[in-house]
């Protein structure tokens, strides 16, 4: 009996009893219970005993398969064991228990806070439990709910509940990293071409497209595209191969998913390099580098006349010239301030345009004149600031001066005269040896004939000598020397 209430109690034989009464008929707390054994021809005997009046049995919860390190949006599940802590019923499994909730806590600013709590009015959404029997409960929640910008701690405990027995606890530790993000570069809006080095003319704009996309293998998002980030680019101009320095920086703009462009212009001279960084909560930074080098403007050089392809030949006494039209290929428009250099054997001549971009190029007879006959290397430059020329070389002939009416060098008459003038003593000389090797008497003949022929009057004397004259002229001067008087021999032989 407890005060006034009386236990139930019922024989089991052999002198023993099993008392037995619904422990909700008494107060919690410790009662001391008094029994009391009497029968007749026997003395009475009692004994006292101490019962304390419950309002749960203990238990205790065991975390017996962790969760691991999970990718931001993935699945996190861990087990639990239920059981009873309090004897005679410790150990016991207790199955058939109701995992009410589940809080999700961090440390934040050095204190546990609470950031979620699942219940029943997000159960089978973002959360649930499963009892598979023996105390074992597997629970899963998605890491979505949970913002992190690098690898953190997440305290999931869950909270379960069984009739008659104490509510039980642990605090399992959820590792959630970002998802990992990998970021490309093209060229080309379809992505055909990769990009790794932008090669550009000051003042030239380029257009670079990225594309961001999930690589992290682990995740449920793997190879998905990945939307809403910030891209943004840092540009460092090279000073040297070790040294750089912030030159701009800037947002590339979306365009569609995980795609964004920006339009770069090369506004200085210089080596350059990019450097891309993409973010976005619960996602790592995907960063990507290239090189852009921006060059000087090249020039355009058209030859109307085509003179740059052959070689120029002109007379020492003449003038020569023609035109180039230089443009900006960049923009494709005329450039009518630049100054064309011409080196010829050493001196420089300075050459300016005008609004149309066209160039005249003149070399005046007076120049020339100063010049030796011969073939000369024209080198030819353009200069401009911010523009980049390849010097062209030509190649010119002075030739000799030349007559203005017959283009006919003075040379040549000088030569053709001395010819004439060659041929025509070589001529008389000829004639006059040939004329010296006729004998006198021949001679004579031949003034006869052409006499005869003329009708003129033939002179009285004899045509040819006779032959004491001719005696004489072979002899004479030999008898002479023999001291022999040949009138003498003449008269009385011949």
């Amino acid at each position: 009996m407890i005060g006034a209430t009386e236990l139930n109690i019922y024989p089991l034989g052999s002198g023993e009893f099993l008392i037995n009464h619904p422990a909700d008929g008494f107060p919690l707390g410790l009662l001391e219970i008094g029994v009391f054994g009497k029968q007749v021809s026997h003395k009475e005997a009692k004994f006292y005993l101490q019962l304390e009046i419950l309002d749960f049995w203990d238990t205790r919860l065991e975390l017996i398969v962790p969760p691991v390190i999970y990718p931001w949006n993935n699945i996190s599940t861990f087990k639990v064991r239920y059981l009873c802590d309090e004897f005679p019923r410790q150990n016991e499994l207790l199955g058939s228990g109701t995992v009410g909730n589940v809080i999700l806590s961090q440390e934040i600013n050095g204190s546990i806070e609470t950031i979620y709590i699942l219940d029943q009015t997000n159960i089978g959404d973002i959360w649930d439990w499963t009892d598979l029997g023996d105390g074992v409960y597997e629970i899963w929640f998605d890491t979505s709910i949970v913002s992190v910008f690098a690898q953190s701690v997440v305290y999931a405990t869950p909270y379960l509940t069984l009739s008659f027995y104490r509510e039980a606890s642990v605090v399992p530790y959820v590792w959630i990293r970002p998802v990992e993000t990998q970021l490309s570069l093209y060229s080309t809006s379809d992505l055909s071409e990769q990009l790794d080095r932008v090669d550009i003319y000051l003042d030239q704009s380029y257009m670079v497209y990225s594309y961001l996309n999930i690589s992290d293998i682990l995740s449920n998002l793997y190879a998905t595209t990945l939307e809403g980030a910030t891209i943004y680019y840092e540009i460092y101009q090279k000073l040297s191969s070790t040294s750089q320095v912030l030159y701009q920086e800037g947002n590339f703009t979306s365009y569609g998913a995980g795609l964004a462009q920006v339009n770069l212009v090369g506004r200085d001279l210089g080596n350059y390099i990019i450097h891309l960084r993409s973010f976005l909560e619960n996602y790592t930074s995907a960063e990507i580098s290239f090189e852009f080098v921006v060059q000087l403007k090249p020039i355009d050089l058209f030859d109307q006349a085509n003179i740059i392809s052959t070689a120029i030949d002109v007379p020492q006494n003449r003038d020569v010239g023609f035109t180039l039209e230089i443009w900006d290929s960049v923009h494709n428009v005329p450039l009518t301030d630049a100054t064309v250099l011409i080196d010829l054997d050493g001196t420089i001549y300075s050459f300016y345009g005008n609004d149309q971009g066209q160039y005249n190029i003149n070399f005046t007879a007076e120049t020339l004149g100063t010049y030796d006959v011969g073939t000369y290397n024209l080198r030819v430059e353009i200069q401009k600031t911010n523009y980049t020329f390849t010097p062209i070389h030509l190649s010119l002939t002075i030739s000799l001066p030349v007559d203005q009416y017959l283009n006919i060098p003075y040379l040549y008459w000088i030569i053709f005269g001395a010819t004439a003038l060659f041929v025509t003593s070589v001529t008389i000389g000829n004639r006059l040896v040939k004329l010296a090797n006729i004998p006198p008497f021949m001679k004579k003949l031949y003034r006869t004939k052409k006499l005869i022929k003329k009708g003129k009057e033939i002179v009285d004397h004899v045509v040819t000598d006779s032959q004491k004259d001719e005696f004489l002229e072979r002899f004479g001067q030999l008898w002479k020397d023999l001291n022999l008087d040949l009138n003498d021999f003449t008269e009385e032989g011949i």
